[in-house]
Parts: structure tokens; sequence; C-alpha cells
């Protein structure tokens, strides 16, 4: 087995055609190495169906359907091993899975998008969001006002 530095590294420089899509449960497999793959914890219940998954801040108020945002775990496995997670946001009816950034309010509590002083994810979550979402993601994080930053995690 890869070491888990191994694995994200694999996550880190793969491309968003490297992911296959399987609708259920919700999965992305990396296609070079099928062992790795990001499934969605909770299949089953519908978040969308659950205020509890709801989610809403005001800086999501750049995107289209920003009052229709659920958040979702999805697992990192190594075939049956268990490596990670990453909590995602569900944007836009699904066009973006975006991982949810580092926010750091410039205002208390913040009112707008204008109120924060950064939002922010890592270059690992950047690819896993490009994995999950495809060629648009990039797009969001403009639309968002969201900075990539390398935090020499990988």
């Amino acid at each position: 087995m890869p070491s888990v530095s191994e694995l994200r590294r694999m996550i880190y420089e793969s491309q968003s055609s490297d992911w296959k899509f399987i609708d259920a449960p919700p999965e992305y497999i990396y296609k070079p190495e099928p062992d790795l793959r990001l499934e969605e914890k909770d299949y089953g219940e519908d978040v969308r169906l659950h205020d509890e998954n709801s989610f809403y801040e005001p800086w999501l108020d750049n995107f289209h359907h920003e009052h229709d945002v659920f958040q979702r775990r999805f697992w990192l496995y190594w075939g049956s091993s268990r490596i990670d997670y990453v909590d995602v946001l569900w944007i836009d009816e699904g066009r973006c899975e975006l991982p949810l950034p580092i926010r750091t309010p410039s205002e208390s509590p913040p009112e707008g998008p204008e109120d924060y002083e950064e939002i922010y994810i890592s270059s690992f979550d950047a690819a896993i969001g490009r994995a999950m979402s495809g060629g648009d993601f990039d797009h969001y994080l403009n639309v968002g006002n969201i900075e990539i930053r390398d935090e020499n995690e990988v």
C-alpha cells in the first residue's frame, strides 16, 4: 500500500479526466489506480432532505442558488482502508463540489461576501475539487473569490 503522502501526491498531480464518477453510491474512482477513491459518507440518505446538512454563510451569496448548498463528507479510501476525509459543499445544484474553505471574516458576524478578509483552500483541496467538479471548478473559485494557497501539505 502506498503511504498517505504518496496517495495525496497522486491526487494532487491528477487531472479531472483521471477520475470516474459513479452515481450510486456517489464515488470518484482514480482511473490510473482504481484502489484510490473518494466515497460519500452516509450514502442512502438524501442529504438535501435534511436541514442539518444545509449550509449557508454570507460569502456564498456570490453563487447561484446560494441558499441551496449542502455539506457532504467524502472518505478517501485505498482499497478497503479508510485513509482520510474531506468535507465538501454541494454548490449550484451540484455543478460544483467545493472542499470547505478556510474563512476569515473581517466583520463579526459577516453580512455579505465583502465582509471576509480571506477565503481560501489548499492546493490539495483544489485537486479534490477539480476531481469532483471537472473543468468548471476554477470558474467557481473565481466566482466565489476563493484563493488557492500552497500549504506544503502534499
